[in-house]
């Protein structure tokens, strides 16, 4: 019984794991049309989490209205530079929305939940019962006549 458990466990959490990194990837996918700039890194906003601070810079690019001034929803560890250039993904035509371009953030929260989520998925298909140590396997009953001896 506990072995079907596991294997539904193991299944199921595989597939949230891919549907996030999926739905991480389409979000992306949608902004494609967005146009490239450079922005400015003019601020940061700190937070404080469970690992010590994190700063969410905010960044400032020219858009078709004007100067335009966003925080990040990445954050880092290390305070960011004031006045470091980066790269930023803005809405094609109003530049209303803008978002600080990060590769490194992109592909890790789309390729790591595919690939664990890929190894539970096969582990949940593929899980065979392990013998577990200091237990010894109990006889199956056996079948049919009990072996009389005759003389």
């Amino acid at each position: 019984m506990w072995l079907i458990a596991f294997k539904v466990f193991f299944t199921l959490l595989g597939l949230i794991l891919i549907t996030g990194g999926v739905n991480h990837e389409l979000g992306w996918w949608r902004k494609r049309k967005w146009i490239k700039s450079e922005g400015v890194i003019v601020g940061f906003k700190e937070e404080s989490g469970c690992e010590g601070m994190y700063y969410y810079p905010e960044i400032q690019f020219e858009g078709p209205d004007g100067a335009t001034r966003f925080t990040s929803r990445h954050a880092s560890a290390g305070k960011p530079r004031i006045g470091k250039s980066v790269k930023i993904l803005m809405e094609s035509k109003s530049g209303g929305s803008a978002e600080h371009l990060t590769l490194s953030i992109r592909h890790f929260w789309t390729l790591v939940p595919i690939v664990f989520g890929l190894i539970l998925v096969i582990a949940g298909i593929c899980l065979v019962r392990v013998e577990m140590p200091g237990r010894t396997p109990v006889p199956a009953p056996s079948r049919g006549t009990p072996n009389s001896s005759s003389p």
